[in-house]
């Protein structure tokens, strides 16, 4: 009897298996924050991140360029791109951001949600905020209309703290700081 090998590789197997299991989104959004992990890892040998979420949020902020295309929404809605993230995860190793970490960590966090429809821009600006250290603040720009209704409020329910909300030209300005350490 002659075995018959599969072509898939370790992730696409666990993909397979695991597709149905509940917190899936959960574990696909965990299973990218290692991919970014280990991309800050050899991009910042000296002071990396250590966390799933803290890489994330740290991808969140590099040039659009520079990250995978609909990044945000694997971030946002991960069962949606679920093939797409293992594959980004399996080549992940290919993926070299050296050159814009200097301009991009040393500029202001601002996360542009502007043209995100509800409630995405909720769960990115608390996937952003999850991987920042506490009392750090995130600048978020968002759009008139149920955006600057409901993020705001989502985000204070979970105890981080609105700074300025500013009405600019034709959208919203917000800085929020992150909740600190609660004892």
């Amino acid at each position: 009897m002659r075995k018959i090998y599969s072509s898939k590789t370790p992730l696409q197997k666990w993909l397979a298996v695991n597709s149905n299991s509940p917190n899936f989104g959960e574990a696909l959004r965990t299973l990218l924050g290692h991919a970014w992990v280990g991309i800050f890892r050899r991009a910042l040998a000296k002071n990396p991140p250590f966390s799933p979420e803290k890489a994330i949020s740290m991808a969140t902020q590099l040039p659009k360029e520079v990250l995978p295309d609909r990044f945000f929404d694997w971030i946002s809605e991960p069962l949606l791109y679920a093939e797409a993230i293992v594959s980004f995860c399996e080549n992940s190793e290919l993926v070299n951001v050296s050159s814009f970490l200097l301009s991009s960590m040393t500029e202001k966090k601002t996360l542009n949600l502007r043209g995100v429809r509800c409630p995405l821009n909720a769960i990115r600006a608390k996937v952003v905020l999850q991987g920042l250290s506490p009392d750090e603040e995130l600048e978020i720009l968002l759009d008139d209309g149920a955006p600057i209704e409901n993020v705001p409020q989502a985000l204070v329910a979970e105890g981080h703290l609105m700074l300025l909300r500013e009405k600019k030209d034709d959208y919203w300005f917000l800085r929020v700081r992150k909740r600190g350490n609660t004892k």
